[in-house]
């Protein structure tokens, strides 16, 4: 059986703001964050806007919410994007329009009294 292949090039599908690219960022504690990469050095980065994934669902990991977002999104706990420094990266992906859409629609979650 032949092999499908495409040419599409998820890339060009990737969020940019100002010059500064949509990631996504997995640390060596295991916490997931999206932001613009303000600056990198070696395995720390630097990201603006930035929201932790503190609980998400409709997703079957990292990949897929990088490149489509979240099936679920009423049901994730995202706070309020920072600007972070963040220590110990070992895994950046491109985030697309579509994923960095689907995450921006996620109402912030916080705790109240």
């Amino acid at each position: 059986m032949k092999a499908e292949t495409t040419t599409a090039n998820p890339l060009e599908e990737q969020n940019y703001k100002n010059d500064m690219p949509c990631i996504l960022v997995k640390t060596s504690q295991g916490n997931i964050h999206i932001g613009y990469l303000k600056e990198r050095n070696g395995d720390t980065v630097i990201l603006t806007e930035a929201r932790r994934l503190w609980y998400w669902n409709g997703a079957a990991g990292v990949n897929q919410i990088a490149s489509e977002g979240l099936k679920f999104p009423e049901k994730c706990k995202v706070p309020c994007p920072v600007e972070i420094e963040l220590l110990g990266i070992i895994e950046i992906l491109p985030v697309t329009n579509k994923s960095k859409a689907v995450l921006d629609s996620i109402k912030v979650w916080r705790v109240d009294k």
